[in-house]
Formats: structure tokens, sequence, C-alpha cells
């Protein structure tokens, strides 16, 4: 009933059939603590929630919401080593509740990408953002930059995992392909690397958003986004009379021709 009362908006009857419970068995089971730690959070209680919240989980009851909830006060605390710690303990007890929940600022894993930065701790964010990746087919930028780090350390195999499914996300990304590539030929596959190098050359700049620019006028362009890196959910609201598209330059072109000829013949002379 308590439940029910407080998705119906109606917090007075929410609170009064906490207080049945509580009054019928002496103390709240964790689920009714999560919810009183809902109300108290939703009307300005911080403290009180906190406090409702942890005595749930001291009680065994995990739930979602409350555990990024309680990570997110210990960091409005401060962000001391300490704060850190438990924050950090939450959010992976949230990510047992629930893995890859994808929830924008409410996911715990993506979360945790920004906790292991604060802590300057670039390997570990990216390990948190390849694990929610694993949950999420959708997100391109997310595994290409989860590609990109694997990359840097030399693990071109896994690089090319990840290239594959953002290619499967997003097919008309030139940068995606040359990468892809470049990948595959210190793997010394090389007939995929030529084919990947052919796939740059033909990728349409029209049908690219890594390679559009904005060219209409100032106030037309969406406040807060640069015209040279226009986000992809926003081109289908442009006029596309304000969009150019950014074709190969020659040199470019032929470096990338250069390239799918050598890893040809490199894979002509291996049959």
């Amino acid at each position: 009933m308590a439940y029910a009362a407080w998705q119906s908006g109606r917090r007075v009857d929410a609170e009064r059939a906490i207080e049945v419970v509580r009054s019928g068995l002496g103390a709240l089971p964790p689920r009714a603590l999560f919810l009183e730690g809902e109300i108290a959070i939703r009307t300005g209680r911080p403290n009180r929630a906190r406090r409702l919240w942890k005595e749930a989980v001291a009680a065994g009851g995990l739930e979602y919401r409350a555990l990024v909830g309680l990570s997110q006060l210990a960091l409005e605390q401060g962000t001391d080593e300490a704060r850190l710690d438990e924050a950090q303990g939450f959010l992976e007890r949230a990510v047992e509740v629930f893995p890859g929940f994808d929830g924008g600022p409410r996911s715990a894993e993506r979360l945790l990408v920004d906790l292991m930065r604060i802590r300057k701790d670039e390997d570990g964010a990216m390990e948190w953002l390849e694990r929610w990746v694993r949950w999420n087919a959708g997100d391109y930028d997310a595994r290409v930059e989860v590609a990109r780090w694997h990359v840097e350390a030399g693990r071109d195999a896994a690089a090319v995992a990840l290239f594959e499914e953002a290619n499967e996300v997003d097919m008309f990304r030139r940068d995606l392909h040359v990468e892809w590539a470049r990948a595959l030929e210190r793997l010394e596959r090389h007939e995929e690397a030529a084919r990947e190098y052919g796939v740059a050359l033909a990728v349409p700049a029209l049908f690219d958003p890594d390679h559009i620019v904005f060219v209409g006028p100032e106030e037309s362009l969406p406040p807060g986004v640069d015209r040279t890196a226009i986000p992809p959910g926003l081109l289908g609201e442009i006029p596309p009379d304000q969009l150019q598209p950014v074709p190969l330059t020659e040199k470019a072109r032929a470096e990338l021709e250069e390239a799918r000829g050598r890893c040809e013949a490199r894979a002509a002379a291996a049959r």
C-alpha cells in the first residue's frame, strides 16, 4: 500500500502506511526502509535518506536506486579516500544488483567510470566502461573509446572485436574503418585490413557525422554544440542546407589507397 500511494503521488498516505507497518512489526523491513529513504531524498532530507538506506543495507536489503543514491550522498560529503571508497563500495554492489543498467547518469558502471577518473585511474575507468558496454549493444561512442584504450595498450585483438561491434551500430564512420584497418594490419590480417581501408575510402562524407560541419547562421546552432562536432542525434533536426560534408583530402585519400594496396599485396603473397 505504501508503494502504491507513493507512486500515485500520495506522500502522506505512503508515510502513514509505513508507520502502520512500523507499529505492527516494531521495525521496518528493508523494502519499507528503502521507500522511506526515497521519500526523504525527494523531500529534501538527504541525511535521513542516508540513515534509512544504510539501515536497509545493513539488514540485508539490496535496492539499486538506493545504492546509487548512497554513493552520490557519500561523494557530496567530499572526495577524500574514505568517501571515494564508500561510494565505490555502494556502486559495486549496485552493479551486482543490476549489471549494465542503461540509465544515463544513474548507471552504476558509468558512475564508477567517473569515480575512477577522480582517482586518476584511467585503466580502472576503462575497465568499468568495458563491463557496461557488454550489456549495452547500441552505444557506438563507448565501444570506440574502449577500443582506442586497447589500441594504446597494444591489445589490438580486443580492439578489433570492439570495432566490429561499433560497425554494427553505425557503419558510416570513416575514422572507425581507418582505425579498424590499422589494428587488423598490425595483427597481420591483411585481407581484412585491405577491406576496411577500402570501406574508409568509400564512406560518403554526407553520411558520416564525424565529418560534417554546421555552416548555417550562428543563432541556428543548438546551444553548447560545436559547429565542427554535431552530435549524430541532432543531424536530422538541422536543415540539410546548413550542413556541409568534409570529404577526404587528396593526401589522406592517397595514404589510404597506398595502405589498401600494401595490404592487398601482402594478403596475395600469403596465399
